[in-house]
């Protein structure tokens, strides 16, 4: 995948030497590159080095940019007490430029939320005001961070040693001029961080009222209000105003109490309930209505604000006492709880790299990048039963009715192979320029091209392109077809496109997460695997609303429907995350697969996973 390329060109192995540094191993990577945990023999202390992206370095602006914001930025850690990684050292070494800053031992805070839930309101307080001391030194040094995202809040295990920022105005120069940060969306994006602690991104409407206190929720609030001039001037007064609310807060009836006595009036649930519920309603409205007036508010933070804050609306409008329950849903918790962890059955090297994979005929297909071929197993016994050459940078891959359909990204072609014994390769059809994701319909192969920002239609019978290319959003990179139509990821605008197949028109770009790489159709919806922003958007295919934002792993990539879940390869942190389309909740532990995985497919009752890093393929049981 053409986004992800910087990343299998920047690995380092365990015990390398780079500018010095010893490389003890992968700390996390994003946009920018690869951050390693890195030891420097003579000084004898463990560092965080990050290399940053080939396609990066290879950029004059952005290596001018460097050298300035890094060096202005060196100075923020001390500063602020700590509450900025140190940066020891800056430069370039064989071509690619590097960071070298002080380790942090701990979670990026999204991740923190994600494994163990939403935060006491105490510690996501705390964990703000190391944050606003770190941001009103940087802005009084003419540095905005302009990327403030849960993802780049380090949070350290040891819970007297404060939380960090990291990436201070030298992330990817990929906004509009419109999108332009300043100090004042960093405090709006300040307070999403908080709204985003206090409360996840899970299941249907954000629970806002759960344990919020009103006063804190009227500071987030303001906090995104859509006027700069109403928002608090700096981040260390929206610390402050936090802070204060939480002291004043009164201490709220327990959420769980005893069962009311029977014959008592009302609608069967204690007062003390009632109350609870119908404060959380109430802060849900207040909040939700301060949210939305702030969709456009915030240059980096907004799209953050956004997804937050469609789901908090409905949350508003939600009844203060919910129906109860049916007779049939606890049985249908408890067969959720029995659900069985998902196992990983094999691992099965396909070659230097993988990609895109698929199923059909009692056989897994796999693109492999690194060799240039298509790599066929045998879904019965996980072995490679066969290979062909595939064109330059194989990337996605189709297959059916014995029959299997592989883009080349380098020489903008679909080619097909007879799926014998022997892989046969037939015509090789021009499809524009880098091509990547590939669908298909009972007569029709769908293609997207990344560079022309089209869907191409070509006959399965003939291989001919059947009409003109379509065009999508900016740089398609996933398609798939399902009840309603044929649906595009389209990364660098985070949309996606609903086409027509029966008349190839192009519908209205739906507006989703950050840099959308992998989009499925299935259970009814649409789930789109938002790569920038870590989540899954749920979308109702009549409407194309947005019916759910779902925190899942670092960096997702592809999502598939199978077996009554939804499942997400998570490209940053080597796991597939499973989906319980019944609460729009993750289900179970994440499963780890190989490094990089980029691609998923579901036949024969199993999983598979191709994984670009390390060129393997998982075979996992649901």
């Amino acid at each position: 995948m053409a986004v992800w390329a910087a990343h299998e060109e920047t690995d380092l192995p365990i015990g390398a030497n780079f500018a010095g540094y010893r490389i003890e191993g992968v700390a996390g990577s994003g946009r920018m590159g690869v951050v390693y945990r890195a030891a420097h023999p003579g000084l004898g202390r463990v560092v965080a080095l990050k290399l940053i992206a080939r396609e990066l370095s290879d950029s004059y602006a952005f290596r001018q940019r460097f050298r300035t914001e890094t060096q202005r930025a060196a100075g923020i850690g001390l500063i602020a007490q700590a509450g900025a990684p140190l940066i020891y050292e800056r430069g370039e070494s064989a071509g690619r430029l590097f960071l070298v800053m002080r380790y942090v031992d701990g979670s990026d805070l999204g991740t923190l939320v994600g494994r163990d839930g939403v935060l006491e309101p105490a510690r996501a307080v705390a964990i703000v005001a190391d944050l606003a001391g770190t941001l009103d030194a940087a802005h009084r040094r003419g540095i905005v961070h302009g990327d403030l995202k849960p993802g780049h809040v380090l949070v350290p295990d040891d819970a007297n040693a404060p939380a960090c920022l990291i990436d201070f105005g030298v992330s990817p120069p990929d906004r509009s001029p419109a999108e332009a940060a300043d100090a004042a969306s960093d405090v709006c994006a300040l307070g999403a961080v908080l709204l985003h602690a206090l409360t996840g991104r899970g299941a249907g409407p954000v629970p806002m009222g759960e344990g919020i206190p009103p006063a804190l929720a009227a500071v987030i609030g303001r906090s995104m209000k859509r006027s700069p001039a109403d928002r608090y001037a700096s981040a260390g007064e929206l610390a402050r105003a936090a802070r204060a609310a939480l002291a004043q807060a009164p201490s709220e009836p327990p959420l769980d109490p005893p069962p009311p006595a029977q014959g008592g009036a009302g609608d069967g649930r204690p007062r003390g309930r009632r109350r609870a519920l119908a404060i959380r309603a109430a802060i849900a409205a207040a909040v939700a209505a301060a949210i939305v007036v702030a969709l456009h508010a915030a240059g980096g933070s907004d799209g953050n604000a956004r997804a937050v804050a469609e789901q908090a609306a409905p949350a508003a409008a939600a009844p203060t006492a919910p129906a109860p329950p049916t007779a049939a849903a606890p049985a249908q918790r408890a067969a959720r709880a029995a659900r069985p962890q998902p196992a990983v059955v094999a691992t099965i090297p396909v070659g230097e790299r993988a990609d895109g994979i698929a199923f059909a005929d009692g056989a897994v297909w796999v693109a492999s990048p690194g060799d240039d071929q298509l790599v066929r197993i045998d879904a019965r016994t996980g072995r490679v039963t066969a290979k062909a050459p595939a064109g330059a940078d194989p990337d996605s891959v189709a297959a059916a009715g014995g029959v299997a359909w592989l883009t080349s990204r380098a020489d903008g072609h679909l080619r097909r192979f007879a799926a014998g014994a022997a892989l046969t390769p037939g015509a090789a059809t021009p499809v524009g320029a880098k091509p990547e994701g590939i669908a298909l319909d009972a007569k029709v192969a769908w293609v997207v091209s990344s560079v022309d920002d089209t869907v191409t239609r070509v006959d399965r019978s003939t291989g001919a392109v059947a009409g003109r290319p379509i065009p999508v959003g900016r740089q398609p990179i996933d398609v798939s077809i399902g009840p309603s139509g044929v649906w595009t990821a389209n990364s660098a605008d985070g949309t996606v496109t609903r086409v027509d197949p029966a008349t190839g028109q192009a519908h209205k770009a739906i507006g989703v997460g950050r840099q959308p790489k992998g989009i499925a159709e299935g259970l009814g919806s649409v789930w789109v695997a938002d790569n920038g922003d870590d989540t899954v958007t749920r979308l109702d295919p009549r409407t194309g609303r947005i019916t759910a934002t779902i925190r899942v792993g670092d960096q997702p990539s592809k999502v598939v429907v199978a077996g009554g879940q939804v499942w997400v390869t998570s490209f940053g942190d080597g796991t597939v995350t499973r989906i319980d389309p019944a609460t729009n909740r993750v289900s179970g532990r994440p499963i780890r697969v190989g490094k990089q995985p980029v691609g998923i497919a579901f036949g024969a009752g199993n999983l598979w996973v191709a994984s670009l890093g390390d060129g393997t393929v998982t075979q996992i049981k649901p």
